[in-house]
């Protein structure tokens, strides 16, 4: 049964034809090769749901663990904070580092979704751990938002994080440029949860915060 429920979860993602490279790295390929580490990710994910954190899991039952259904997969680039504080405007992708991770959406029983993560390690895709289901349901509707207004695929979209600043965005590409969208509410920033907006504007208006903070991750 086990086995089953794996192949029908790797059997739902959705195919993206087309490479499309960001930041050096091929999203298609790395969707590709990653999936050979999901049915390790759903093992885990079964293991460590219970009847106690079942609902902090996400899920209406600890069983239900068994069944969700994996969703396209977004690769995770992050912006770090000296990239960040010596921007001066222009193309935004050559700030962009890709992290090694992938993150798949698991749809619940519970309606919302749960995530697995991966991360590649010389050439080899390993768990890096499950859960989250709060980030990762905010994570898909802004995601789906996001291609239904560009006309893509979600499986373009891709994630792109600023640690420093604790802030969280999907983004595609559209045309060669850069688009962002928030995952949630930057108010300090003028920024609105699932808006999208040219990187470069975000970008630069960030700068500032970046520009003051410590580095101290916090």
């Amino acid at each position: 049964m086990r086995r089953f429920i794996m192949t029908a979860a790797l059997c739902c993602l959705g195919a993206t034809s087309q490479a499309q490279v960001v930041a050096g790295t091929d999203i298609a390929a790395q969707r590709t090769t990653s999936q050979r580490a999901l049915p390790e990710a759903l093992s885990l994910l079964q293991a460590v749901v219970t009847p106690q954190n079942a609902a902090r899991m996400g899920f209406r039952s600890a069983g239900a663990a068994a069944s969700v259904r994996a969703t396209d997969p977004l690769v995770d680039f992050a912006i770090p904070l000296e990239a960040l504080q010596g921007y001066g405007g222009g193309d935004p992708l050559g700030l962009l580092a890709a992290t090694g991770l992938i993150v798949y959406p698991l749809q619940t029983d519970a309606g919302g979704y749960t995530a697995a993560k991966l991360t590649q390690r010389n050439n080899e895709w390993t768990v890096a751990g499950v859960g989250a289901p709060g980030l990762t349901s905010a994570t898909v509707r802004v995601r789906d938002r996001l291609a239904q207004e560009s006309g893509v695929a979600p499986g373009t979209v891709f994630q792109v994080r600023v640690p420093a600043l604790k802030l969280h965005f999907v983004g595609l590409l559209r045309g060669g440029n850069l688009i962002l969208a928030p995952v949630f509410d930057a108010s300090a920033y003028g920024l609105a949860a699932g808006r999208s907006y040219a990187a470069p504007g975000v970008l630069s208006g960030l700068v500032p915060a970046a520009r003051a903070h410590s580095g101290d991750p916090g």
